[in-house]
C-alpha cells in the first residue's frame, strides 16, 4: 500500500509539474494579447472614420470651388456684354462725363474681384504638392493611393501584399496617422483658398449689382 501511495504521489507531482506551468502560461498570455489586439483594432477603425471625414472636407472644398467658378463665369458673361451696350449708348456731347466713368469703375471692380475669385478657386483645385511631390508619397506606402502608386508598380501585387503584412497593424496605424496629418493641412489650405474666393464673389456681386443699376440711367 505504501508503495502504491508513493507511486500515486509521484505521478501526481509529476503531473502537476508538467500541466500547471502550461495552464498558467495560457491564462497569463492569451487574455492580454486579445485585449491589446482589440484595442488596436478599435483605434484603427476610429482613425479610418476620422480620415474619411477629412477626405469629405477636401471634396466639399473642391465642390465649393467648382460652384464659385460656375457662378463667377456666368456673372462675368452677363456683365461684359452690358458694358459694350452701355458705352455705345453714351452720347458724344454729354455734359456729365463723370457718370460713365463711375459706371465703368463699378464694372471694372466687379471684373477684378471675379478674376481674384477665380485665382483662389483654381488654387483650391490645384493638387497639393511640396517641392513637386505629394507628401504621402514617402510616408504612406501601404495606405494612401499616392504612396502605394509611388512605391509599387501595377504588376507588383505580391510585393505590395508582402509589404503590408510585414508592416502589420501597428505599421498600418502609423501610416494612417501620417495621412491624417497630411490631409488636415490639405483641407485647411483648400478651405482658406475657397473662403477667399467666396468672399471675392460676394463683393463682386455687390459691385455688379451697383453697376447694373447705375447703367440704367
Amino acid at each position: 500500500m505504501e508503495s502504491n501511495e508513493s507511486t500515486v504521489r509521484e505521478s501526481t507531482t509529476a503531473d502537476n509539474k508538467v500541466v500547471a506551468p502550461t495552464e498558467l502560461t495560457i491564462s497569463a498570455e492569451m487574455p492580454g494579447n486579445a485585449e491589446s489586439n482589440i484595442g488596436l483594432e478599435l483605434q484603427t477603425e476610429n482613425l479610418i472614420e476620422t480620415y474619411q471625414v477629412m477626405a469629405d472636407w477636401i471634396r466639399f472644398a473642391d465642390a465649393k470651388a467648382g460652384v464659385v467658378l460656375t457662378v463667377g463665369g456666368a456673372f462675368g458673361g452677363l456683365l461684359i456684354p452690358t458694358m459694350r451696350t452701355f458705352l455705345a449708348a453714351q452720347p458724344s456731347d454729354a455734359t456729365d462725363y463723370w457718370w460713365p466713368w463711375l459706371v465703368l469703375g463699378l464694372s471694372s471692380a466687379c471684373l477684378l474681384l471675379l478674376v481674384i475669385a477665380f485665382f483662389f478657386a483654381f488654387l483650391c483645385l490645384t493638387p497639393f504638392r511640396i517641392k513637386g511631390k505629394h507628401p504621402a508619397a514617402q510616408t504612406c506606402p501601404h495606405f494612401h493611393s499616392v504612396g502605394i502608386a509611388g512605391k509599387y508598380r501595377i504588376d507588383q501585387l505580391n510585393e505590395f501584399i508582402q509589404g503590408y503584412q510585414q508592416a502589420q497593424r501597428a505599421g498600418f496605424q502609423r501610416e494612417l496617422l501620417a495621412a491624417l496629418l497630411i490631409d488636415s493641412h490639405i483641407s485647411v489650405t483648400k478651405y482658406k483658398n475657397v473662403s477667399r474666393s467666396i468672399r471675392c464673389v460676394a463683393f463682386a456681386s455687390l459691385f455688379g449689382l451697383a453697376y447694373l443699376v447705375a447703367a440704367q440711367f
